[in-house]
């Protein structure tokens, strides 16, 4: 019951504002489909407006996702320790620095990803660019190439999933940093 009480207060606030500007955002969307005339200033006004009023309630309810998981973790690990922890230590300890190493793992995890989708975009220009250009040989080299490369990202992408999947427990429960 600890778990869904801090659950509940961590997020029944941020919900609210989410899933209204959510509603607001994605009902409007067959509107901006059917305009035929962009060029007008005017009408990318509320576009940006109802974009930017939907992304800060995604991030304040992200924000209050991360904090939710960590209090909970702390829970669960104090259990796993045979430790009762309490929902105002839980919290307490939520706020003690662990959210902000909680924030940083975060960060770490999305510029891996996306450093890997960067990197698999430049490999698909470089072939795109060799193969229209009707080089053959460097061609039927360069797909082979793209083949292990790709395997290789693959794996390696798996294996970073696997070690950041418990990053956050790790961050939450021993309070240590984003990188050990």
């Amino acid at each position: 019951w600890r778990n869904a009480a801090i659950a509940v207060s961590f997020l029944v606030v941020p919900i609210i504002p989410f899933a209204i500007s959510a509603n607001h955002f994605y009902s409007s969307m067959p509107d901006w489909s059917s305009r035929t005339s962009f060029q007008n200033p005017a009408v990318w006004g509320p576009l940006f407006a109802g974009s930017f009023y939907f992304g800060a309630a995604f991030l304040i309810f992200s924000a209050a996702v991360l904090l939710a998981e960590i209090a909970i973790s702390i829970v669960i690990g104090g259990e796993v320790k045979s430790e009762h922890i309490s929902y105002s230590t839980a919290v307490k300890m939520t706020f003690d620095r662990r959210w902000l190493n909680g924030i940083a793992e975060g960060i770490i995890k999305i510029l891996i990803f996306a450093g890997a989708g960067i990197l698999a975009a430049l490999l698909g220009g470089t072939i795109a660019l060799a193969v229209g250009r009707g080089l053959h040989a460097a061609s039927v080299l360069l797909i082979l190439l793209t083949v292990l490369f790709i395997l290789l990202i693959v794996c390696l992408i798996f294996f970073i999933v696997i070690i950041l999947y418990f990053a956050l427990t790790a961050v939450a429960v021993e309070g240590i940093g984003p990188i050990v």
